[in-house]
């Protein structure tokens, strides 16, 4: 029975250090990805600064209000949306968190699977603002702007 609980410990503790170890910025990221995906953008009042400035694929915004204005559109526009973030690297401090890697946006209407993807870097720079972490800029860009034809395939 001890083995047991001393096993159990070690997984738990384990698991603790991992989920510690996740950069700040990634985590506030990927809680962007979660709203967008559940269609719930007031959700990101607790992720997104006022001021955060955005490049979102090819759109500038300079706050996040005219960002989730945007994002309305984009959201309603489509059934089913999946966000995916994929670190690369980063770095936290008491001050100051980032993280870039690659993401992935899915989007498609209805059962049909017909949709739309884009993949590319992404950029997530975080720090307190007033009294809790928040995104203050975020970058999203793909190789080739969407109107254009992958030419790769």
């Amino acid at each position: 029975m001890k083995l047991i609980a001393g096993i159990t410990l070690l997984i738990a503790l384990t698991a603790s250090a991992i989920a510690q170890d996740k950069i700040r910025a990634t985590m506030l990221g990927e809680r962007v990805g979660v709203a967008i995906e559940k269609g719930d953008l007031a959700k990101l009042d607790d992720v997104l600064a006022d001021k955060a400035a955005i490049y979102w694929i090819d759109k500038k915004f300079k706050d996040k209000a005219s960002f989730e204005k945007y994002m309305r559109v984009q959201v309603s526009s489509f059934d089913n949306r999946t966000m995916s973030l994929s670190e690369d690297g980063g770095m936290d401090d008491d001050k100051i968190s980032t993280s870039w890697g690659t993401f992935a946006f899915l989007n498609s209407k209805g059962n049909s699977g017909v949709g739309s993807r884009m993949m590319g870097r992404y950029t997530v720079v975080a720090t307190e603002v007033d009294g809790k972490w928040r995104i203050i800029a975020m970058h999203f860009s793909i190789a080739f702007p969407p109107d254009l034809p992958d030419p790769i395939n």
